[in-house]
């Protein structure tokens, strides 16, 4: 696969999701939070790429925003 067929494929499974959580909003808002804050961790992570005055509190926090959110809107949904 290229890779622009590779981002419209995620975009579409994206469309998708949304359309069904559109349905929870609760869910939805609980989701929304989590990918926006995954993001910004992505961002964050492309910003500090070799960057030789990382500290372990920066990369704990890349970490955080990146993974932990996912698991935590993950259980948190599940809660609701």
């Amino acid at each position: 696969w290229s890779n622009p067929t590779a981002v419209l494929a995620g975009d579409f499974l994206f469309a998708r999701a949304y359309g069904i959580l559109s349905s929870y909003p609760h869910v939805l808002a609980i989701m929304t939070n989590a990918i926006s804050t995954m993001c910004l961790g992505e961002l964050n992570q492309l910003y500090t790429h070799f960057n030789p005055y990382t500290t372990p509190e920066d990369y704990v926090s890349t970490i955080i925003s990146k993974t932990a959110s996912l698991l935590a809107a993950s259980c948190e949904c599940g809660a609701v």
